[in-house]
């Protein structure tokens, strides 16, 4: 493992052991500098650090400032902080995805640390939405900083010594973070993936450290570490899973056994103590797994006979699952495809697919060397693991698990595969590693297609959040300004003024954008794919008064049978009046038609 500078090695160099090597091998380098040579590197590195700060913190704090709104996720957590603030405990007036909430407020199952830490700091003061929005910057900011902090510990060396003198894996690791483009502008509402990925990267930094003495205490921190990521995204269950099979693969070695084992024995008593106490919340409000529930909150349904929403593409068998998913190789990689991962990595995403023909044009190589007295592929992985560094071991394999677990998610609705999405975040750590590799290799070629990748990145990235702050300063997000579906919100609280407690059905996914500004009114979600029995259950068994039409989902199906017209009415008296786009239908009683009067509700 050398960089561009050094002598070509005699054998190539094999991904996973270069992956499973973090600093620890650098620093016995021959060529370590000296104390006034290593004082001048340290300049040069915090200058990096410094104008990657500058270029894409300028326009992050632009884009924080000039808007406040909360975008759809982030309406659901500001309703749920409104809730904490005001001492109603953790609970929301929102029903998403057929959950069925029996009354409102109802407790919620969604991972609870953003949530939290939100609706505390609103409990101090801080006014709704603008102090989520506040707050999730600051993370978006302590999660660059936690990057390159856990970059610069993990490879310590240069990654282009003769182009780029100081630029190393922690300003590459700040770069693709924060270059992304979804994670740029989410972080710019109340979402929780910058909290998310600060703990995560809290969580490898130490494990950096802990793994190379694994003991018990170690295991104990970094389980909560992982417990906290785990609660504040339940998508970054990978993180545990990452390290139980990275210590597991070393309890596989003799000399290692014992310390590794302690270490992991640690680890699942601090995670499990962290996320029992959600555990248990959720397993008493759910019908289904609460595992199923804290993983998929889609899944979370707490009263039976309400069907699940078909989020997933189902396949008939394995083998054309397998086809269905290996498919979206070809949708991740598209030079200019809508769903690339380019989209949102920039440039970056093409260095794994190079680092892969890199990989395999090595692995052919060696294989050719060897012939015949090549040895096992049991004794080389014995080999790999007995030679490798744990910290190392463990980013490779999360993002090995990343990257498969994102492209196992092939959905029927909204976008089809989540490459250019925040939820394709985790998958950095391949692209990371990938250009780590390219960077090191002896062809240069390999080393010159690295540079250029992460020059376009920088520059992409660059452009990209500019883009995003002048889109802000000209076009402010709607769900921010506070006249947002003010019609709408005015009829709603003036028919809960006059018939109490109101629970309404309402077309996905404009519950979450207004429920955190009513009071007194609870909101089912439907779609789609919400089939008429759905329905019956909302009204007839949780109490749906009334049901919200969107305009553009006025020719659903569930519209047009006959369950529908049998359980409701136009509140209207059948003119097509719309109020905020809102087509309003109320429950229609025996005997009984609407009486609503008609009045200039607004538009």
């Amino acid at each position: 493992m050398t960089d561009g500078s050094q002598p070509r090695p005699p054998a190539p160099t094999a991904p996973a052991s270069d992956a499973a090597q973090p600093a620890d091998a650098a620093a016995a380098s021959p060529t370590r500098p000296g104390h006034g040579d290593f004082a001048r590197r340290r300049r040069t590195q915090l200058a990096y650090f410094a104008v990657l700060l500058l270029v894409l913190g300028v326009p992050k704090i632009v884009a924080t400032a000039v808007e406040h709104g909360t975008s759809i996720d982030g309406g659901y957590y500001t309703d749920i902080a409104r809730h904490l603030r005001d001492g109603d405990g953790f609970v929301t007036c929102v029903s998403l995805y057929h959950q069925g909430f029996p009354a409102f407020p109802h407790p919620t199952t969604v991972y609870p640390l953003w949530p939290l830490l939100y609706g505390l700091a609103a409990r101090l003061g801080g006014p709704l939405p603008e102090v989520g929005t506040y707050l999730a910057t600051v993370f978006y900011f302590a999660s660059l900083i936690l990057a390159y902090l856990w970059g610069r510990a993990f490879d310590d060396r240069d990654l282009f010594p003769a182009v780029a003198p100081g630029f190393g894996f922690g300003h590459l690791a700040m770069l693709a973070v924060g270059a992304h483009r979804e994670y740029f502008e989410f972080t710019s509402w109340p979402y929780t993936e910058g909290l998310a990925f600060s703990l995560t990267f809290a969580f490898l930094w130490r494990a950096l450290r802990r793994l190379s003495r694994p003991s018990v205490l170690g295991g104990l921190e970094c389980g909560l570490w992982a417990g906290l990521a785990f609660l504040a995204r339940t998508q970054l269950a990978l993180l545990p899973a990452s390290f139980a099979l990275t210590c597991g693969a070393f309890v596989l070695d003799r000399r290692r056994r014992l310390a590794f084992a302690r270490c992991l024995a640690g680890f699942a008593v601090a995670f499990a103590a962290c996320v029992a106490p959600y555990y248990l919340h959720v397993r008493n409000l759910v019908v289904v797994d609460p595992w199923l529930a804290m993983l998929r909150f889609d899944a979370a349904h707490v009263t039976e006979g309400l069907s699940f929403v078909p989020m997933l593409v189902e396949t008939d068998g394995p083998l054309a699952y397998l086809t269905d998913r290996l498919a979206g190789v070809a949708q991740a990689f598209h030079p200019t495809g809508r769903y690339a991962y380019v989209r949102a990595f920039g440039p970056l995403a093409w260095t794994l697919p190079a680092a892969v023909a890199v990989v395999a044009i090595d692995a052919v190589d060696t294989l050719r060397r060897q012939g015949r007295e090549r040895p096992s592929i049991g004794h080389r992985i014995a080999r790999r693991i007995a030679a490798a560094q744990p910290a190392g071991l463990l980013v490779l394999v999360l993002a090995v698990a990343a990257t498969v677990s994102l492209h196992t998610i092939h959905k029927q609705y909204y976008v089809p595969w989540n490459f250019a999405r925040r939820q394709a975040l985790v998958v950095v750590f391949a692209f990371l590693l990938a250009a780590r590799h390219l960077a090191r290799h002896r062809w240069g070629w390999a080393r010159l297609l690295a540079l250029v990748l992460v020059a376009g990145t920088l520059t992409s990235g660059v452009r990209g959040a500019l883009g995003i702050a002048k889109k802000r300063v000209d076009k402010p997000d709607a769900t921010g300004r506070p006249g947002y579906r003010r019609a709408l919100i005015e009829w709603l609280s003036e028919r809960r003024t006059i018939e109490g407690d109101l629970v309404v059905a309402m077309t996905a996914q404009e519950p979450q954008k207004i429920a955190w500004r009513t009071t007194g009114i609870g909101y089912h979600w439907i779609y789609k794919t919400t089939k008429p029995r759905d329905l019956a259950i909302l009204a007839e068994r949780l109490g749906a008064r009334y049901v919200l039409v969107h305009r553009d989902a006025a020719k659903w199906k569930l519209f047009h049978s006959d369950v529908f017209d049998r359980l409701f009415v136009p509140e209207d008296g059948g003119r097509p009046r719309y109020v905020s786009g809102y087509r309003i239908y109320r429950r229609r009683t025996e005997g009984h038609a609407p009486t609503v009067k008609e009045r200039d509700v607004g538009r």
